[in-house]
Order: structure tokens, then C-alpha cells, then sequence
């Protein structure tokens, strides 16, 4: 006598359905498994790529893509931050590395965990700024040095603006570069930061940044009517940047121009044919 491969209880030749527990008879129990269990197992088809949303639309959703904690943290810190600035280099750091996270391809953002990580991943960003305005500062001074010595002091403000516009103009690209490979030196050779910075759609990915940074300054502005407002607009304005930079670094690799980074690390694939199975598995 057969049996219903579902339950096990005995049917007849002629059944169609069991009578005990209404399996299609016939039908192999994996079948009726993946039809019954599609909504609770396996990947969720329906989950977008977050890249795929453009650079814009990546950067406003990426910092809160499966979760809001890491951006509520790291507003409350900055608004301790306030009173204790050397907090600020957590919420920081967490822009750092969600700045990796993108330039790594990560579809959802990292935890705000690891606190020591944080204090490193936020220095380390601080120690090239600093160096990079450093710089710009001392390049200014020379040249206006230079100016007086000619006679031409009048063109002091003209030169300051070019040489302050430019050191904003690699800041991006100074401070992706250390986030994507943590490394400060890296932040200011040609093989990463230049190579960014010279990139033939930098000058437009910079121009969209400005345009995005301006937004959240003007609602920053206007938060200052709430009082803690502006802690938590200028976190995400940090958080936006970072994420908005990782994912051109991302585009940046795919293209060949800077090494591309292991899934889950900071190190560069400097292998063509590694950097090849990479860009195929993403």
C-alpha cells in the first residue's frame, strides 16, 4: 500500500490528495517545501543593491540602510562632543569607516562598535587633515611671501582663495584614501590620492558633494532652533560624506584607477588578476 511521503499515513492507488493531511500525492516533498517556506528562507530577492541608487541617493540612505543606532550614537557623542571635544573623533572615526564600507562594497553599514577602533580610525583621519592643511597653510604663507617680496602684496587674497580652494578640492580625496586603506601615507601618494583627485569625474563627483554639503548646512542652520538639532544634522552631514566618497572610491576601483580592497579588509588588491575576480564577484 503507498504512502503520503508528507505525514507517512497509508492512502489509497486512487487518492489524489491525502486524506490526512492534504499533501498533493505525487508531488516530492521538496517542492512543497520551497513553495510553502519561500517567505522564510533564503536571500530576499526583493532587497535592493544600495549602489545601485546612484551616488546621491547611496549616500543619503547608506548611513541608515538596515539600522539607526550607529547614527543616533554617534550624534549623541557629538553633541557630548561639545563639551568634551576629543569625543568627536568617535563619531568621526564611525564616519571613517563607513566610508571603508562602501569603497569595500559593503551593501549595509558597519555596527558603531569597537571603541578603540573608532579613537583610531578618527585620529588617524585628524592626523591628515591636519597634514594637509599644514600644507595648504605653509604654501599660502610663501607665496604671499614671495608676493611682497616682488611688490605684488595686492595679490595676496586672489592667491590665498586659489591655494585654499585648492586644498579643499583634494580634501575628499585625502581623507577617502586614508578611510579606504587606513593608512596616512597612503592619503598623499599618487597611487591612491592623486589618482583619485585626477580622476576624470572627480571634478563633477566634487561639484554634486558641494551641492549636498550645502543642503545640510542650510538645514544645520535651521536646527539650531531645536537646540541639539545641529549635533545630530552634523552627524549625518559627516556620516553622508563619508559614505558618499567610499562609494566613488568603489567606482574608482571598478574602473582600474586606484587598487580595489578586499571584502573586509582595508587591504588594497594591487593584483590584476585578484582585482579581476573581484570586480566579477561583486
Amino acid at each position: 500500500m503507498p504512502y503520503c511521503t508528507a505525514c507517512g499515513a497509508a492512502v489509497d492507488d486512487a487518492d489524489t490528495f491525502c486524506q490526512q493531511c492534504g499533501h498533493e500525492l505525487g508531488t516530492p516533498l521538496s517542492e512543497t517545501n520551497a513553495v510553502d517556506g519561500d517567505s522564510d528562507s533564503g536571500p530576499d530577492e526583493s532587497d535592493e543593491d544600495p549602489f545601485e541608487r546612484g551616488a546621491a541617493g547611496f549616500a543619503l540612505g547608506y548611513p541608515v540602510q538596515d539600522r539607526y543606532d550607529p547614527f543616533l550614537l554617534g550624534s549623541v557623542v557629538s553633541l557630548l562632543g561639545a563639551i568634551l571635544p576629543p569625543l568627536q573623533l568617535f563619531t568621526v572615526g564611525y564616519a571613517v569607516q563607513l566610508s571603508r564600507g562602501a569603497a569595500r562594497g559593503d551593501r549595509t553599514q558597519p555596527p558603531f562598535e569597537g571603541w578603540r577602533d573608532l579613537l583610531v580610525d578618527g585620529g588617524r583621519a585628524t592626523v591628515a587633515l591636519v597634514v594637509l592643511w599644514g600644507v595648504v597653510a605653509a604654501l599660502g604663507a610663501s607665496l604671499t611671501a614671495i608676493l611682497a617680496e616682488a611688490g605684488l602684496g595686492g595679490w595676496d587674497p586672489l592667491v590665498l582663495t586659489g591655494v585654499g580652494l585648492a586644498g579643499l578640492y583634494v580634501t575628499p580625496a585625502v581623507l577617502t584614501t586614508c578611510a579606504a586603506t587606513g593608512r596616512v601615507g597612503a592619503s598623499f601618494s599618487q597611487q591612491f590620492a592623486g589618482a583619485v583627485a585626477f580622476r576624470g569625474a572627480y571634478l563633477k563627483e566634487f561639484v554634486l558633494w558641494l551641492g549636498l554639503a550645502l543642503v545640510v548646512g542650510a538645514i544645520w542652520l535651521a536646527s539650531w532652533f531645536t537646540l541639539v538639532g545641529p549635533a545630530f544634522v552634523s552627524t549625518y552631514g559627516l556620516y553622508l560624506s563619508g559614505a558618499f566618497w567610499g562609494y566613488h572610491y568603489r567606482e574608482a576601483a571598478r574602473d582600474g584607477v586606484v587598487p580595489a580592497l578586499a571584502p573586509e579588509t582595508t587591504e588594497a588588491v594591487t593584483s590584476p588578476d585578484h582585482r579581476a575576480e573581484l570586480a566579477e564577484s561583486r
